[in-house]
């Protein structure tokens, strides 16, 4: 699924200072993914997507046996909170602690202590959370910048991922509830991820109509400033996605 020329970038970020010449357009992308593989893993970062869709996400897509599991930011000015969290979370009712999490790995398997210990110190000197623990598949790490960080062995899992940021998209460029739209198949995000491993996306590029929107994304791989260069169609009666690639 991931390019074969594109290169590893596993220090990259949505942050790349603009030239002063940046257009209106480039100057409104809150909706970006990029895919990558740092150290034989597959790797995406997403920005547009909101924790809590996020845990939704991950919780919908393990199987009976798999397990979340949390770990907290540490803030001195906060109530203190034990980190990590491998217990069980009321995803509904996180409320404030959604803000707090700074990173979640699904486990195939019971979780124990020593597995969430082992996952918190990997996070604390920046290593890889998958390598803390042999039966992690996904995890995910927030970054300073908003950006999430997924790593997987299932690349599935992240089509999926990259489907949702656009269903929340649609929805709020519709004012409707995120769970009204429905993901796009798999094939077209496969499609779209293969041109370049990279998505933007700029609501003034996005155009919308009584019945079916259209979204500009441009697939240039160092996320420049330019105008789209492919777009996909969402049709608001039939609940379906299309595109040209």
């Amino acid at each position: 699924m991931i390019p074969s020329n594109q290169q590893p970038h596993s220090n990259s970020t949505f942050n790349e200072q603009r030239p002063a010449t940046a257009s209106l357009a480039g100057l409104m992308a809150p909706v970006q993914c990029a895919l990558n593989t740092v150290d034989g893993t597959a790797e995406l970062r997403v920005r547009g997507l909101s924790m809590d869709r996020t845990l939704l996400l991950l919780a919908e897509s393990g199987d009976e046996c798999a397990n979340l599991v949390l770990g907290f930011k540490t803030d001195a000015t906060l109530p203190p909170i034990e980190p990590p969290h491998a217990g069980n979370l009321n995803i509904h009712e996180a409320g404030e602690l959604l803000d707090r999490i700074a990173w979640i790995v699904l486990l195939d398997g019971a979780v124990e202590d020593g597995d969430a210990q082992a996952m918190q110190r990997a996070w604390e000197r920046g290593g890889c959370l998958l390598d803390a623990e042999v039966r992690a598949t996904t995890s995910v790490v927030s970054d300073t910048g908003g950006t999430l960080v997924f790593r997987s062995t299932d690349e599935e899992l992240l089509l999926l991922v990259v489907g949702e940021l656009l269903c929340n998209y649609v929805a709020e460029q519709r004012s409707q509830s995120i769970t009204a739209p429905t993901r796009p198949e798999p094939g077209l995000i496969h499609a779209l991820l293969s041109i370049s491993g990279t998505l933007s996306i700029r609501p003034i590029e996005t155009e919308l109509y009584s019945t079916w929107i259209d979204i500009g994304i441009n697939t240039c791989p160092h996320r420049s400033i330019g105008p789209a260069d492919t777009s996909i169609i969402y049709d608001t009666v039939g609940h379906s996605w299309h595109g040209d690639v």
